[in-house]
């Protein structure tokens, strides 16, 4: 009921206020409310209520032990009804959830739902309430049940914004499901209702969003939303979700800096024991040992560690009670109690645990047999994680999504190619080196997306690359790219996972197209290469320790980057020098070890610490037909270049000095070829010829994004065309050339995987792409690519045509997929 104007509010028109106040998080005003109902004489059941309201937002910001003896108090008060009471005491039992007393939260919520049947609005924030009871101990069934029924509750009476709290609910236990990609989207399409009432709301949902993000792989990503909804949560004075997200932080920085995990956990725990939350303070305690013992596996953690862990299993926190389990069964065996280690993990982990969770028992189990000198025994336990890894990827449809899942499993990749390089037999390292470089493409990419969202958000951001002006449309930008990367993650995998090629079928592939194959394995200790297709069944080549390998990568990029921008006089004659100086020293140690056949056409698997490396400038590589597939299996599969292409489409961008000349002279080497130059080179022109063409050039601006590689791009007549349109075509050319700078670079991945504008392409499809790592000379560029394709209207493969092309000009431009 609304007041009438110049009538002040009656006590029950202040309650419904506060109770939509707190709905909505906001909490001051709803307490401001309450205490004004509280003064205007209410009725016992009314009274009953606010009190129960106002000690609830008590234990919100303060002690919840003395609400919770306010709100019981206030049940058993004569005059109060079986309805209220029943309010009363799901209050109760949502405190109790608060403080982590599952039982008594599980028995007084459970009181009221029987008594708020007829009762949809209540009997949904009842529902909600128990399902997170559900939630804290593990139980994701009935946790579902109740989400469901809440939403069903709450769709039923008309409210939106309690609907979609449980629908943000089920998204979290599909999360903790391992479901990941409804999960995402259910989480997405809560957000866009709830983080528009206010600033709680907003962090609840990016406090989940981040439990998704670390899932995910992202920890940096989940970090920066768990720093800000803490803080947000500290503003408003709410501690029990201050200290949860910081719980997470801790659980987050636990991947990438073990110190800062341990301090954040700590300090979740006093909040949480200043709150008599005992159960929260007991996981906080787990997570911040489990810290120390990463950053310093010292036994002398161990007793503390089992006396946390039976504190956790006394709890019922059975995902929490096991990581640290296998955290004090990691910390034996670095101090040689192998044996003991053993026994810890008699225990198993269960089939259901999240895939992190099965990869951190398979990497200690690996561990305890390395220590052991079980080497087949490693080889085994991080088979089958990666096997787990990929049937996991296979669930995403997003490539973003299944690259950033390797971090999970990038322990037991790493124990995999340490024993495989040590091995010295070239089956094995070239079947782990594939391992590492095959891990996202065995899973088949999808077909383009239909969202038309994903189109309209795209557009967006290019007007705003072309006429955006300020921080705010700086700031739109990058809420934009945000939301088109998490809209993407939205599709799921079509399940599948490809079966993995081993040295057998890539001799037969070598032999069959007339190459030698290569596959660089990196570890933290040494470099090798296994070389597959000389005329022998393939050889093992050391090519010594990763320290000089990484001495030389550290400064190659920036030399290459000085050497593109023409410095003139004695600074061109030392910059010259420099260049090649590194470039020789490289081929001394990646080049020359191998003792390639001469003239053979070289398949080149490399790790992501190479990706800068121009290959066609080395020595020994220089004028030889070159080609950098993501991995060799993918090379594999993809089968040799085609036939004769027929189709040719160029477009030149704004604002690059020659590359309408360039496209021009290019395209001669084509019968009618398609050239857009101009205001011609629109996006859309251009992605209509892409879908059409067998053979693409585009000459304009690139610019690679760290941040999000998918969004690296190259700019035209109305703005970027991004690695995300690749994928929107409904067919991809067989070849791309790429004519920017920054066109080939990439972001890696957990050291193995990379992705930027390049590898868009190849994974949308393109048999082959051209590309620079580097900035390449115009005046280069405009001599060098239309030979290229001189030599590809004649019928040679791109590798062949690009050796043949810089044999005396040796380039940055590098043949990416399978270009031979």
């Amino acid at each position: 009921m609304t007041p009438r104007p110049g009538v002040p509010p009656t006590a029950a028109q202040l309650y419904d206020r506060a109770v939509g106040e707190t709905n909505a998080g906001r909490l001051a005003a709803a307490r401001r409310a309450l205490r004004q109902a509280a003064g205007r004489r209410p009725d016992p059941d009314l009274a009953a209520r606010i009190e129960g309201t106002l000690a609830y937002l008590d234990a919100e910001t303060g002690d919840p032990v003395l609400a919770l003896a306010s709100i019981r108090a206030a049940a058993a008060r004569p005059g109060v009804g079986e309805r209220t009471r029943a309010v009363l005491v799901g209050q109760a039992g949502l405190v109790a959830m608060r403080r982590g007393d599952t039982d008594d939260a599980l028995r007084d919520l459970g009181r009221a739902i029987r008594h708020l049947a007829d009762e949809p609005a209540l009997l949904g924030q009842v529902a909600l309430n128990r399902g997170n009871v559900h939630l804290q101990r593990g139980d994701l069934v009935r946790a579902g049940q109740d989400f469901t029924l809440a939403r069903d509750a709450f769709r039923a009476c008309g409210a939106p914004l309690d609907e979609a709290k449980a629908r943000h609910n089920l998204g979290y236990t599909d999360l903790l499901a391992g479901d990941l990609v409804p999960a995402i989207r259910r989480m997405d399409g809560a957000r866009e209702v709830l983080a528009r009432v206010s600033p709680l709301h907003a962090a609840t949902c990016d406090t989940d969003r981040a439990a998704a993000l670390l899932a995910a792989g992202m920890p940096a990503d989940a970090e920066r939303l768990l720093v800000a909804a803490a803080a947000a949560y500290g503003r408003a004075r709410v501690r029990q979700p201050q200290a949860e997200a910081e719980l997470l932080l801790a659980r987050t920085l636990l991947h990438h800096d073990a110190a800062r995990a341990a301090a954040a956990a700590r300090r979740a725990a006093r909040r949480f024991r200043g709150r008599g939350a005992g159960t929260w303070a007991a996981l906080a305690d787990g997570v911040a040992l489990s810290a120390a013992a990463v950053h310093r596996p010292d036994p002398r953690l161990l007793p503390a560690i089992d006396d946390a862990v039976r504190a956790l299993g006394a709890r019922g926190a059975r995902e929490d009670r096991t990581r640290l389990r296998l955290h004090a069964a990691a910390v034996r065996i670095s101090g040689g109690d192998l044996d003991g280690a053993a026994r810890v993990l008699r225990s198993g982990v269960p089939a259901a645990a999240p895939a992190p969770v099965r990869l951190l028992a398979r990497t200690v189990r690996a561990d305890l047999a390395a220590a052991r000198g079980r080497h087949r025994t490693v080889l085994a336990i991080a088979g089958a994680g990666l096997d787990d890894l990929a049937a996991e990827q296979a669930r995403l449809g997003s490539l973003d999504l299944r690259s950033s899942l390797l971090l999970h499993a990038l322990p037991l990749l790493h124990r995999g190619l340490r024993v495989a390089a040590g091995s010295g037999r070239p089956d094995l390292l070239l079947a782990w080196t594939e391992r590492a470089r095959d891990l996202v493409t065995r899973v088949p990419p999808l077909s383009p997306s239909p969202d038309p969202a994903v189109a309209r958000e795209l557009a967006e951001v290019r007007r705003l690359r072309v006429f955006g002006q300020g921080p705010d449309d700086e700031r739109r930008e990058r809420e934009l790219m945000e939301s088109l990367r998490g809209r993407l993650w939205h599709r799921a995998g079509s399940g599948a996972v490809l079966p993995r090629v081993d040295l057998a079928a890539v001799r037969a592939a070598a032999d069959g197209r007339g190459v030698v194959a290569v596959a660089y394995c990196w570890t933290e200790e040494t470099v090798a290469a296994v070389v597959v297709g000389d005329g022998g069944p393939g050889r093992v080549v050391g090519l010594g320790p990763t320290r000089a390998v990484t001495a030389l990568l550290g400064g190659l990029g920036p030399d290459l980057e000085t050497a593109a921008g023409e410095p003139a006089g004695p600074l061109a004659r030392a910059v010259d020098a420099g260049l090649r100086t590194r470039l020789a020293a490289l081929a001394e140690l990646l080049v020359t070890p191998m003792d390639l056949p001469t003239g053979r056409p070289v398949v080149l698997s490399v790790p992501g610490a190479f990706r800068a490396v121009p290959w066609g400038m080395l020595p020994g590589l220089v004028g030889r037909p070159c080609t950098v597939p993501s991995s060799l299996a993918a090379w594999v599969r993809t089968g040799p270049w085609p036939a004769r292409p027929r189709v040719a489409a160029f477009a030149a961008g704004p604002g690059v000095p020659r590359a309408d000349e360039e496209v021009q002279r290019a395209a001669t080497a084509w019968p009618a070829a398609t050239v857009r130059v101009g205001e011609d080179a629109t996006v859309e022109q251009v992605s209509t010829d892409a879908g059409t063409a067998d053979v693409l050039h585009v000459a304009a601006h690139g610019r690679h994004h760290r941040e999000h590689p998918s969004f690296s791009r190259v700019e035209l007549a109305d703005g970027p065309w991004f690695g995300h349109d690749a994928h929107r075509l409904p067919r991809t050319p067989g070849l791309v050339v790429l004519s920017a700078c920054e066109g080939g670079r990439t972001a890696v991945r957990w050291g193995e995987e990379t992705d930027g504008l390049a590898r868009a392409w190849l994974h949308a499809g393109a048999h082959c792409v051209v590309a620079s790592a580097a900035s390449v000379r115009d005046e280069v560029a405009c001599e060098v690519l239309p030979e290229v394709h001189r030599r590809l209207a004649g019928g040679e493969a791109p590798a062949l045509a690009l050796a043949g092309a810089t044999a005396d000009l040796p380039t940055t431009l590098v043949c990416l997929g399978s270009g031979w």
